[in-house]
């Protein structure tokens, strides 16, 4: 156990420590995946108590799906300034943040029916029963897009 406070290399990533805390879901941002003040605490907490590497709850990619309410978007440049001002908390205690992003697809039952979930196929999901919109190659491209311009504002933001 002498070695969780030590420094190492995640990747091309220098951690202060071995202190990992994994991704979850949260279910604490605004109704359209803004930042509140209660999602800025706890990820301020953790970094000042010494949690090396943070890895975020997913943020969804595109405006029209979000899988789960209270889940962290980042779709737009609306967060940019938001994103900016969480990794800049973390980074001021020495830690690291790693923004999860995401597309659910099937693996939601929230709001269905009243959107557009892509899927490969319309065969409906085995844990939750939500059958997509089979995407056509225009569909994918969009997507793929969106993950891209996600990981752009990521990497812009500083995580």
């Amino acid at each position: 156990m002498k070695t969780i406070f030590e420094s190492c290399k995640f990747g091309p990533l220098k951690l202060k420590n071995r202190l990992v805390r994994s991704a979850t879901w949260e279910n604490m941002t605004t109704e359209n995946g803004h930042m509140t003040p209660r999602l800025y605490d706890i990820y301020k907490i953790l970094a000042e108590n010494e949690v090396g590497l943070i890895i975020t709850g997913y943020a969804n990619v595109v405006t029209e799906e979000q899988p789960n309410p209270g889940m962290m978007g980042i779709y737009d440049d609306f967060s940019l300034t938001d994103y900016r001002k969480l990794t800049d908390s973390v980074h001021k205690h020495g830690s690291r943040i790693i923004l999860q992003i995401a597309y659910g697809g099937t693996k939601t039952t929230y709001n269905v029916g009243e959107r557009t979930i892509y899927a490969p196929s319309n065969v409906p999901e085995r844990s939750t029963g939500t059958c997509g919109t089979p995407m056509t190659k225009k569909d994918i491209k969009y997507i793929v897009q969106a993950f891209a311009d996600a990981a752009r504002r990521a990497k812009e933001c500083g995580f």
